[in-house]
């Protein structure tokens, strides 16, 4: 718990003593130790409601809401939903595995970064190994941290994808 939250804290860019509030939502909120390791990372009790799933619950429909056809809602619920600013972001880092130039060996190559916000366009160009290379075998990969190795990556895709004729290496 302490992990994550001083990792969500250096990826927004603030401190424990800038943090006004801790709001729980979600089941793993009722842990005990995950209670604890809140105050003691923040110092200050955790805000919590009687049902935290039900927070939880609340989110996905009002996501949905936002989201989903608005045609049957009533003038002060479309009102409501036009107030609601949702920006919708990558969790994860999004990539794929090639061979490094300087090193010669294979290599996670993020392409998305994780935060993006989406639906999101980036190019990133890659290298054939040989001329007249026919194909090349794509591994689409997912990870949490910003990861180099492919060992610490989750392939999410694989195939060969085919490449016009005559390139160079």
């Amino acid at each position: 718990t302490e992990m994550l939250c001083q990792s969500a804290l250096d990826e927004a860019g603030v401190s424990v003593n800038e943090i006004q509030h801790v709001l729980f939502a979600g089941g793993s909120t009722r842990v005990p130790v995950v209670v604890e390791s809140a105050k003691k990372l923040f110092q200050q009790e955790p805000v919590s409601t009687a049902n935290v799933d039900e927070v939880v619950a609340m989110g996905a429909a009002l996501y949905a809401i936002y989201k989903g056809d608005q045609t049957d809602l009533n003038a002060a619920q479309k009102n409501s939903v036009e107030k609601m600013q949702i920006q919708e972001r990558t969790g994860k880092y999004f990539g794929t595995l090639a061979i490094a130039a300087l090193s010669q060996e294979m290599e996670n190559i993020v392409i998305i970064p994780k935060g993006e916000k989406i639906p999101c366009q980036v190019e990133k160009s890659l290298y054939t190994v040989h001329e007249d290379q026919e194909s090349v075998r794509c591994e689409v990969t997912e990870s949490g941290a910003l990861e180099k190795v492919p060992d610490f990556v989750k392939i999410i895709w694989e195939g060969d994808l085919p490449l016009p004729s005559g390139r160079p290496a």
